[in-house]
């Protein structure tokens, strides 16, 4: 039985190379030298008991014990990183409670959950979904911790995401052969306008780009509003998050040029307690990633979720 034991430098050096696939760019990912990571694995070799590695013709392949090792310690490694961040993420623990906006909530939360059920699996998140002038009073009143929504006014706050926005037109109207609408297509155009939500951001860029519609209904509900560009009442923009895949009776159609709702993360105090930071990295991973998911995917966790409807 071999005397060599058996160490992380091994391990780390064997699943650098055979991930950049080679010693050179493997001692590169590690820190190392060259000679060190050869080193490494020529130990590694003899405290197993057979050769991990065949060198052809400046190429590299792992034997059949080489994959057998590699999958051992990609567990070994990962199984470690585990408990490093045990020891993190001790102090990661309790209730965080976060306001969105519907789009919000329904498509890029779900992502944001799931971050955490596998990172922070010790937080507890409280869901408060709102209009953007509801989130903004929650965060400024300190009912919440933190808030996506499309107004920040005088809070701490920085840019979040851009949410672009789509024509929404009965299937039969003219508009739907269109590939692209311009803007100067919609003028005099009679609109259902969200009466909450992104509504008065749509009538400001509207105004702005000298374009006047005819606003015949405002409406609450997203469904409501649905229903009504399909019963042909009006026309409609809608935030590409807040669309599900498919609108019965309509179709959807890019605007040019394109208009976009700015989003922001925003909260009260100068800076948040860990907790929130790690809520908060969540929600951007997934608004950066686009790992939208729809609302019957989300997490069905109530020991570790909460929702409260305003």
């Amino acid at each position: 039985m071999s005397k060599i034991h058996i160490n992380l430098t091994m391990l780390k050096a064997l699943i650098a190379i055979v991930e950049e696939g080679g010693f050179s760019r493997g001692a590169d990912r590690i820190g190392v030298s060259q000679s060190a990571v050869s080193h490494a694995i020529r130990g590694l070799e003899l405290a197993i008991g057979a050769p991990l590695i065949e060198r052809q013709r400046g190429n590299m392949e792992l034997t059949a014990m080489g994959q057998k090792v590699a999958e051992e310690a990609r567990g070994v490694l990962q199984a470690i990183e585990r408990l490093r961040k045990l020891g993190q993420n001790r102090n990661v623990c309790g209730t965080v409670r976060v306001g969105v906006v519907a789009s919000i909530a329904s498509r890029i939360t779900p992502a944001a959950l799931r971050d955490l059920r596998r990172n922070f699996p010790d937080i507890r998140l409280d869901i408060w979904d709102g209009t953007d002038q509801e989130v903004h009073e929650w965060v400024r009143n300190g009912l919440i911790d933190i808030g996506i929504a499309g107004i920040c006014d005088g809070l701490n706050a920085e840019h979040f995401m851009e949410d672009k926005l789509l024509l929404l037109v009965p299937h039969d109207h003219v508009l739907a052969g269109h590939e692209t609408v311009f803007l100067a297509e919609l003028q005099d155009a009679r609109f259902v306008v969200s009466a909450t939500g992104c509504g008065p951001q749509i009538d400001a860029m509207l105004e702005e780009a000298g374009v006047a519609i005819d606003v015949v209904v405002r409406v609450r509900e997203k469904e409501t509003l649905f229903s009504m560009v399909r019963s042909h009442v009006g026309l409609a923009m809608v935030p590409e998050l807040a669309l599900p895949a498919i609108v019965e009776g309509c179709v959807v159609r890019p605007l040019d040029p394109p208009f976009s709702r700015k989003l922001f993360l925003m909260h009260g105090d100068a800076s948040l307690n860990s907790s929130a930071r790690a809520v908060a990295d969540a929600f951007r991973r997934a608004s950066c990633s686009f790992a939208f998911c729809s609302p019957d995917e989300a997490i069905r966790d109530d020991a570790r979720i909460e929702e409260k409807t305003a």
